[in-house]
């Protein structure tokens, strides 16, 4: 790994050491991984060969140098940003004594890489071949939700949290409208969204959604979706307590949206006064 000191057991953990060629290796250097625009490449490597002019076809069958950045081809992605997961949660110490900032500043960029190259049968079959020889297995191969749960979830309401306010009434201002939580991207409808004097937030973002009102994560979880959990209670703004209180439901769709499964119970927002945990666990 690039940027990473080469002492101790990093210097020799499999999980994290591919063979490449030597040239593409040192166009790469110590740039962080990145999604680059074919406007901005300087070069480009397919098996053997390289050139500074676009390649005609599939893009995604080259790698890419950029400036101080590099992609790989679309079927080595997934494999480079597990590998990156791995060698970051293993070796966290290490890599930010060299760079404090490297791994941070392409970690959208690597989940990205490992959302559009799934774990295929070769990098299955070479994870528990390293296990044979080094007596343990890349926890991000074995478990594709792991980057999301361990790099993606860490709840902190003053950086990604959003205070959404369910609001009764007509207001032409609400409509739908996209926000992104931490690299996740959601539907927000029937929604005001942002932080102007009056709306009420957490930190520097919110959403007051009228009902009825429906918030969509976009993200596939080829994974499974695992436990869905936030904290709610009912406000007690500008008399909103005078209305009917609402009552939320939790839904996942296996057929991409046609079909909605409820997960848990109604959520029934009378007589809540207080910040509550809803948490269910879908093993889908």
């Amino acid at each position: 790994m690039a940027a990473v000191e080469r002492s101790g057991n990093a210097n020799s953990d499999l999980h994290h050491l591919r063979s490449t060629r030597g040239d593409v290796n040192s166009s790469r250097g110590n740039n962080s991984f990145a999604l680059i625009n074919p406007q901005q490449v300087n070069r480009w490597w397919k098996d053997d060969g390289s050139q500074i002019t676009q390649p005609s076809g599939d893009l995604g069958l080259w790698s890419r140098t950029g400036t101080n950045v590099f992609q790989v081809r679309d079927a080595q992605k997934g494999d480079v940003a597990r590998s990156m997961f791995y060698f970051y949660m293993i070796y966290r110490a290490q890599a930010e004594a060299a760079d404090s900032t490297f791994f941070s500043q392409m970690q959208n960029t690597l989940r990205s890489y490992h959302n559009a190259d799934f774990v295929d049968a070769a990098e299955t079959d070479r994870n528990l071949r390293i296990e044979t020889l080094q007596g343990n297995t890349n926890p991000f191969v074995t478990d594709t939700t792991l980057v999301r749960r361990a790099f993606f979830e860490n709840f902190n309401p003053d950086e990604v949290g959003y205070f959404v306010n369910f609001e009764t009434g007509s207001k032409g201002s609400y409509t739908i409208g996209n926000v992104d939580l931490n690299g996740i991207e959601w539907t927000f409808d029937n929604a005001l969204i942002g932080n102007s004097t009056g709306d009420l937030f957490l930190g520097s973002r919110s959403a007051r959604m009228q009902v009825p009102a429906e918030i969509f994560m976009i993200e596939d979880k080829e994974g499974g979706l695992g436990t869905i959990s936030f904290v709610y209670s009912r406000s007690d703004f500008s008399n909103d307590r005078n209305e009917t209180a609402p009552v939320l439901s939790v839904e996942y769709s296996n057929d991409q949206g046609n079909t909605w499964t409820q997960a848990g119970a109604d959520i029934d927002l009378n007589g809540v006064n207080q910040l509550t945990t809803y948490s269910t666990l879908i093993n889908e």
